[in-house]
């Protein structure tokens, strides 16, 4: 096993234990992580019963364990769950690992089993997005307290970026990603595309060796912001690392040819420059042909030492251009300059030399753009005057169709938010009773045979209670339609304020009459409920002015469990006619079947 781990302290403890209740947006979670890479019973149970020394606390670590021959395993107790306000999610922000098990667990026993990675297929993903979120559960018998385990098992580096994260910020993220992805691949398709154009006018093979390089470059870049495995191929895992390993060194080649043409090494270079240059094609071509047959981390290893030592080299030349006096070699040489740092500071990320940051993630990417972009200038100025203005104008046409984009986006995004803010109050108005803002009679009867349904298949008791108040039409006649109005309100409150359940459905059902349905409820506590309802009227005096009165109601009351599915209308009726019967009775009662 050879495992490079840095800054690891190997001190015994006991399982950390992690409070979220108070989440404000994300909380870092490698830092209170523990972890092993140990090759011994790779199950989830045996994980539960590994001494507490054997775990390691990554200590000064942020985002990065090295690497590892051997699957990761990370545990932390989350507390305060039943205390979160909003859907919290355990977040991996890093799309490149073969496998991934998330495993939820109460006294030592697994409640809930998440999987991911680019070795199984993108639909098993619990979330359906380009990195992996998994959704924080517990139980109702314990709904306070989890364990949690994560096993990772990849061939590259154990990125770890690992947060508990709410989903408003998960999204927001998510969405930045996204503009940034958009940016990214924008900015490569304008250059392609007007590159195009000139390589088409001029014929010029150095500029079709330019745009095979800017090619390669957007296609790894796609495979790497995980675009690739989310939208083209979903259900091929593994061809996800096949495209990263074949992608890596074929880039480096065509920037290697198209280096080489650019600065016509042959006719002006020294025998140590085309010495360098020969020797950079053929490492990077044989890496290519190999690159399918070979591990995984060693074709990145590789590619990377290779990568630095052709931008190195590529600045070399750039040098000697920019001494000799050529124009162009100036910034030939700044762009690789910056493609050289953004790619150190990439591998010093990846590698955990340095503390990850989001740059440092996309070092390369903004790297490639920065170096692509640069090169595009100074393949220009090195064709003619006029190919650099034209460059010039590409650059200003860039930044008005970005900042453009930017604006068609945010405008879309508000157009969207008011539509459906706009939606969704419709929605409500045409479900609610516009004086009580209680559920209508029509969302009622639909919510209700759903229901009914519903019992009907699982055999439980539904309960219908069946209100009216009592003289109403009196009430109104004699302190008017005003205090009419609040008296229905008024009722309302009542019957809600003591309703409970979410599952359970109170409505106006026409004129003073209301309707409560209480799935899952059997007639001593419907009878109960009732009982509260007609008491809270009882002890209530509705005033308004100079008119104040008491209000009583009667309930009919019917519970059963379905046996003929399309019978609901039966339970309505029976409770209708036991509320007619309290009404006949004397009212201010409630009335069930004998």
């Amino acid at each position: 096993m050879s495992v490079v781990i840095l800054c690891l302290s190997i001190n015994a403890h006991s399982t950390e234990v992690l409070d979220i209740s108070n989440i404000k947006d994300k909380i870092d979670l490698l830092s209170h992580l523990e972890y092993h890479t140990i090759a011994e019973n790779d199950d989830i149970y045996a994980q539960t019963e590994l001494a507490d020394e054997r775990w390691l606390a990554p200590q000064g670590v942020k985002g990065n364990l090295g690497h590892s021959d051997n699957p990761a395993w990370f545990r932390i107790t989350l507390t305060g769950l039943d205390k979160l306000k909003e859907q919290t999610y355990i977040r991996l922000n890093y799309p490149h690992h073969d496998y991934i098990d998330v495993y939820y667990l109460q006294q030592d026993n697994v409640i809930k089993h998440f999987q991911g990675g680019d070795q199984r297929i993108f639909s098993e993903r619990p979330i359906d997005l380009r990195i992996y979120l998994f959704p924080i559960t517990a139980t109702a018998a314990n709904p306070a307290s989890i364990d949690v385990y994560i096993r990772v098992a990849s061939p590259g580096p154990l990125m770890m970026p690992l947060d508990i994260i709410t989903y408003p910020k998960a999204a927001d993220d998510e969405r930045s990603m996204y503009l940034w992805g958009g940016a990214y691949f924008g900015i490569m398709a304008i250059m392609l595309i007007y590159n195009t154009f000139i390589w088409v006018a001029t014929r010029d093979f150095t500029y079709f060796l330019y745009l095979v390089y800017l090619t390669a470059a957007g296609a790894l870049q796609f495979a790497l912001f995980g675009f690739g495995f989310k939208y083209l191929w979903p259900d091929n895992p593994g061809f996800n690392n096949e495209v990263i390993i074949f992608l890596t060194p074929f880039m480096q080649l065509t920037a290697v040819i198209f280096v080489l043409k650019f600065v016509d090494i042959e006719n002006t270079g020294t025998k140590l420059d085309k010495a360098i240059g020969v020797t950079l094609f053929i490492l990077v071509t044989l890496l290519t042909i190999v690159s399918l047959s070979l591990p995984y981390a060693t074709v990145l290893t590789l590619g990377h030492i290779i990568g630095l030592s052709a931008v190195t080299a590529g600045i070399y030349i750039g040098i000697k251009g920019w001494m000799r006096g050529v124009k162009a070699a100036r910034i030939f040489t700044i762009a690789w300059l910056a493609n050289l740092i953004f790619i150190a500071w990439y591998l010093f990320d990846i590698t955990g030399m340095v503390n990850a940051t989001v740059i440092g993630g996309q070092g390369i990417a903004i790297g490639s753009i920065v170096e692509l972009a640069l090169l595009s200038i100074a393949f220009a100025d090195k064709i003619n005057q006029e190919k650099e203005l034209r460059i010039s104008t590409q650059q200003e046409l860039l930044e008005v169709q970005l900042d453009t984009n930017i604006k068609l986006d945010n405008k879309v995004r508000e157009r969207t938010q008011e539509l459906e803010a706009v939606n969704e109050q419709l929605a409500r108005l045409s479900i609610t009773d516009p004086l009580t803002s209680l559920y209508n009679r029509r969302h009622f009867d639909k919510v209700y045979i759903d229901n009914y349904y519903e019992a009907f298949r699982y055999k439980k008791s539904i309960a219908i209670l069946m209100i009216d108040i009592d003289h109403f039409k009196r009430l109104n006649d004699l302190n008017g339609h005003a205090f009419g109005d609040l008296c229905l309100i008024k009722a309302a409150q009542l019957i809600r304020g003591n309703i409970h359940r979410p599952t359970d459905l109170v409505a106006r059902y026409g004129g003073e009459e209301f309707i409560v349905m209480l799935p899952d409820t059997v007639i001593t506590d419907a009878l109960n409920i009732a009982e509260s309802i007609r008491k809270a009227f009882v002890s209530t005096i509705v005033s308004e002015g100079r008119h104040s009165e008491a209000m009583t109601v009667s309930i009919g009351v019917h519970a059963e469990i379905p046996i003929d599915r399309e019978n609901w209308e039966k339970l309505l009726k029976d409770a209708d006619d036991l509320l007619y019967q309290a009404k006949n009775n004397g009212r201010n009662q409630v009335a069930i079947a004998s």
